[in-house]
């Protein structure tokens, strides 16, 4: 599996910012996760990163019980 890459959408309107996160499960789905807060994508980042070293795979349920901490949201989910 390869790194997660990270991308970003800038708007004019700081409070409509938002950070995005594509990241890689252990089943190999990608999926785009975005966050309203960009230490919050950061923080998901590195609990996804900390948790697939010391604990085992990423799946979907590791997925979204990270992603509810960090208030993300699967933006979308592919292949």
């Amino acid at each position: 599996m390869g790194h997660p890459q990270e991308l970003r959408r800038e708007t004019t309107q700081t409070k409509d910012e938002l950070y995005y996160l594509e990241y890689e499960t252990s089943t190999g789905e990608r999926v785009l996760l975005s966050f309203a807060d960009e230490d919050d994508r950061d923080g998901c980042h590195i609990s996804l990163d900390m948790y697939k070293s010391n604990l085992g795979p990423v799946d979907d349920e590791v997925l979204g019980r990270i992603l509810g901490k960090f208030h993300g949201e699967i933006v979308t989910a592919s292949l």
